[in-house]
């Protein structure tokens, strides 16, 4: 079972029991939907997100992950929309919100967007897999040869299969443009 490490806490719950104790309370909603997020409970993900959502509507880190979970899962177009909404809730985020944007955009086909959006972390090398993989679709040989490099530096042996085997998308077929993006890379 997982569970939430609350810094206000000395010890670490599970999603459940943190509902459990105040069920009015986005935070045991929000862990859970992730939770089912990577377990592949997509019933379960999209049910707990809209629970956090209703509990804290003006949370721009769930409307984050929410956005991140619906370009796996759900409508990429409206997980752009959702993705919006949080960078207008949080204007100045952090890096991983880029990073999250990226990956909707790719799941759009926006394969220009998601470069940009990766352009505006302070350090591109948790994002070399969605580089590579954006400008193999692209054309753009070149770049997209160079992220392989360093992706295949970082992750020796690594194949494009292989690394998107911790994406939680509801089919396989999801995949298969970020597989064949990798492959143009040069990532075998």
């Amino acid at each position: 079972m997982a569970t939430i490490h609350c810094c206000w806490q000395k010890h670490a719950i599970s999603p459940e029991r943190a509902i459990a104790s105040d069920p009015f309370n986005s935070v045991g909603y929000w862990r859970r939907a992730m939770v089912a997020l990577y377990q592949h409970d997509f019933d379960e993900c999209d049910e707990s997100f809209m629970l956090a959502r209703d509990r804290h509507p003006n949370s721009a880190d769930i409307l984050l992950d929410y956005s991140d979970a619906m370009g796996f899962v759900g409508d990429p177009d409206e997980a752009w929309t959702t993705f919006e909404q949080a960078i207008d809730l949080n204007p100045t985020p952090p890096d991983h919100y880029w990073w999250a944007g990226a990956s909707v955009a790719f799941s759009q086909a926006d394969y220009l967007k998601a470069i940009g959006l990766c352009g505006r972390l302070s350090n591109d090398e948790p994002v070399l897999r969605l580089l590579a993989a954006s400008h193999g679709h692209l054309g753009n040989l070149s770049e997209a040869s160079g992220y392989a490099r360093r992706l295949q530096e970082i992750y020796p042996g690594e194949t494009a299969n292989s690394m998107t085997r911790l994406q939680p998308h509801r089919s396989p077929a999801d995949m298969q443009p970020f597989i064949e993006g990798l492959r143009i890379a040069g990532i075998k």
